[in-house]
């Protein structure tokens, strides 16, 4: 940003987004949601496609949201720790299912090792999201949160 005395805000952020690198989990969430919602708030949209598909835009943004706050809600239940026993869990029922001389058919193995990867996944995300964070924060905080629309775009 050239000028340093201008207030960084979710538009300034979402016209970086392009350049900003990949991420997954709920940081792509928080992206994706500020993004969509930018752009169905700004004025000057120019993309007829887009403007056509409103409804159906409108619609994905309140699923996003829903599932960023049930994600919120379940990180802020949990401490790190507690975060951590779960993959704990996950990983010895993984173990359990998956392991090497285990008389399980494959089809249950295969569905147990995904089921566990995406848990695993899931509780690492929400430990990184609470270090970067603490306690995660309502979207409406986050995009008043010039620290917050940092670490969520960089």
């Amino acid at each position: 940003m050239a000028n340093s005395n201008r207030k960084l805000t979710v538009h300034n952020f979402c016209a970086l987004a392009e350049t900003a690198p990949a991420v997954t989990g709920i940081r792509e969430l928080l992206r994706s949601i500020l993004i969509l919602d930018e752009r169905l708030h700004r004025k000057d949209s120019s993309d007829e496609y887009f403007e056509w598909g409103r409804k159906s835009h409108e619609q994905r943004l309140y699923e996003m949201k829903r599932d960023y706050v049930a994600a919120m809600n379940f990180a802020n239940a949990y401490s790190v720790d507690e975060l951590l026993a779960r993959i704990e869990e996950s990983q010895a029922l993984d173990n359990q299912y998956c392991a090497r001389g285990s008389t399980f058919p494959i089809f249950v193995k295969i569905v147990i090792r995904n089921k566990c990867s995406r848990e695993i996944a899931h509780y690492r995300d929400l430990i990184e999201m609470k270090a970067l964070f603490g306690e995660l924060k309502p979207l409406e905080v986050l995009m008043q949160d010039e620290e917050a629309l940092r670490i969520i775009f960089s």
